[in-house]
């Protein structure tokens, strides 16, 4: 498997208001985390070995999370459930539209085929 990173989970509180008597208490519960696993392949079906990214808020830079291995496996550990964005931070290779973003669940495995193609001249790897 390639290189692992954890990025963290999303959770919500639940107060309990403190009176006189009693100072109050706070319980913070975290969703379970997901894994977002897969290769990297051109459209010809050859593994790629490149740098991936995932933006972790809105309109962020995505971040230089993981490298695929020579096999194009990579793996994000320990992220928050929603629509995550898959970037490439190669300059050779660019992520094909349709494999940039997927839909990540919470507690679980999701396990995808990320497609990339050269990068030509008139378009960016990280936009």
């Amino acid at each position: 498997m390639g290189a692992t990173t954890t990025l963290g989970s999303s959770a919500y509180g639940e107060f309990e208001e403190a009176t006189p008597d009693h100072p109050g208490a706070a319980r913070l519960v975290f969703d379970p985390p997901a894994r977002l696993t897969g290769i990297v392949r051109t459209s010809d079906g050859a593994p790629v070995s490149l740098r991936l990214g995932l933006e972790v808020s809105f309109d962020s830079a995505p971040l230089p999370l993981v490298s695929s291995n020579p096999d194009g496996r990579f793996e994000f550990e320990c992220i928050g459930p929603g629509t995550q964005r898959l970037y490439s931070l190669d300059e050779d290779w660019i992520i094909d539209d349709r494999y940039e973003e997927f839909e990540v669940v919470s507690g679980r495995t999701i396990e995808v085929v990320v497609i990339v193609h050269p990068h030509s001249a008139g378009r960016s790897a990280v936009r």
